[in-house]
């Protein structure tokens, strides 16, 4: 097969080698997966490692080696170290005049990035999926139940819903992966659809340096969508934003996920909306409602109650009178004094709590309002003592000091010390 040639890098741009993506056999692995393997060799680090997405074994004749999985999934990573692609397997040539573009908004947002050249084989002409099914990611969470609630009150076909295992449960945590896997299949069942589990080691190699939330989760997730081939011509990733005005910069975004399609098989970004309004749409369909896990700092199959993103979860299910019927949060009710102890910063109160303050001002739980308000007041003094401090490091005496403020501050944050 002859060689696509990449754009060729700026002048002046720090380079770190390439990156050379080698396919390696396949193997079984885990709950009837096998993983599609290659090798990563960093050229300019010397480093090599192996990466693999794990698919259902019943799926390899769908799925023929690509390079597509490779080329989007280890884009960020290339673009973080200033490494060009060099993938040696077929790269579709729609997915790649894609990624340039991915590129220079990603760029755009964060100048740090470098651009890199995305070389690889020559693919042949994709015709349309052989199977006309579409996916929707599913993790359970807040963000895609609200997508799966609207194709349900749309009268429109369910889709299947793919389960990524490495994501946001370690590969350590198999028992806790398969209690959920257990759990979203008779979801699937009650719903007529079908659940598909994949897995993939990403987070855990050098990829991990890249900015999960900012820069890379979707991804991975298309990375895995992409890794079972033809099967599907849609695959929708649940929008994790608040709105479409203003949208900011985030590694799932309506400007950036349609940018992941190939000639076969295009993404779709699923519908913006408030965190109170997505609960809200939850109300009339209690099998989501009793599956609701939103919680990743826990690694267990339940959340845990008492992280931001679980409180902030179950503040808006209470606000519009649902948290009842969540069965995988410990309380009923929301404890403010824990809303009290969250770090908030003004753009995180901006970007995930301003709609949540608005209801709770409308409906006239003040002590939402003031709980939260006082949060953001007592993060910003908690980051003035650390910006004072934060000099310290540089002083050979005093380089401690700001490392000991930082675990009194962690563990107050945590509840240890109250």
């Amino acid at each position: 097969m002859r060689r696509l040639v990449g754009t060729p890098t700026p002048a002046g741009s720090l380079r770190g080698g390439n990156m050379i993506v080698t396919p390696l056999p396949s193997d079984e692995w885990g709950p009837g997966l096998v993983r599609q393997r290659v090798r990563v060799a960093h050229s300019g680090s010397g480093l090599a490692e192996e990466l693999w997405i794990g698919v259902p074994g019943y799926l390899l004749k769908e799925a023929p080696r690509s390079g597509n999985p490779w080329a989007v999934g280890l884009l960020p990573l290339a673009m973080t170290v200033g490494e060009d692609l060099d993938v040696r397997l077929p790269v579709c040539p729609e997915l790649r005049s894609n990624l340039m573009q991915l590129q220079a908004i990603w760029r755009s947002w964060y100048p740090s990035l470098h651009s890199v050249r995305i070389d690889g084989e020559q693919a042949d002409a994709e015709g349309e999926a052989s199977n006309r099914r579409t996916g929707l990611f599913y993790s359970g969470g807040v963000d895609s139940a609200y997508s799966l609630a609207r194709c349900l009150d749309a009268g429109a076909a369910v889709p299947d819903l793919l389960m990524v295992w490495g994501a946001d449960v370690a590969l350590s945590k198999r028992e806790v992966f398969s209690e959920m896997l257990a759990r979203y299949e008779r979801l699937a069942e009650h719903y007529g659809t079908m659940l598909l589990p994949l897995a993939t080691n990403l987070r855990e190699t050098s990829w991990g340096r890249t900015d999960w939330l900012g820069l890379a989760h979707g991804a991975l997730f298309a990375a895995c969508g992409l890794a079972v081939g033809p099967r599907y011509s849609t695959l929708a990733l649940a929008s994790s934003d608040n709105s479409y005005s203003p949208c900011s910069p985030l590694g799932s975004h309506p400007g950036t996920d349609p940018l992941f399609s190939t000639a076969r098989t295009a993404f779709l970004h699923d519908v913006a909306d408030t965190r109170v309004a997505k609960c809200a749409a939850l109300g009339g369909h209690r099998q989501l409602l009793a599956t609701l896990r939103v919680c990743w700092e826990t690694q267990t199959g339940q959340n845990c109650g008492r992280c931001e993103k679980c409180l902030r979860t179950m503040m808006a299910l209470e606000l519009v009178g649902l948290l009842p019927s969540c069965d995988l949060f410990p309380a009923s009710t929301v404890d403010v004094r824990w809303l009290r102890r969250l770090r908030i910063s003004p753009q995180m109160y901006e970007r995930r709590y301003l709609h949540t303050m608005e209801r709770a001002r409308a409906v006239g739980r003040q002590d939402f309002v003031g709980a939260i308000e006082a949060a953001l007041a007592r993060s910003k003094r908690l980051a003035r003592i650390e910006h004072m401090v934060a000099p310290l490091r540089r002083r050979r005496l005093l380089w401690r000091i700001p490392e000991i403020v930082e675990r009194v501050i962690g563990r107050r944050e945590s509840g240890e010390a109250r």
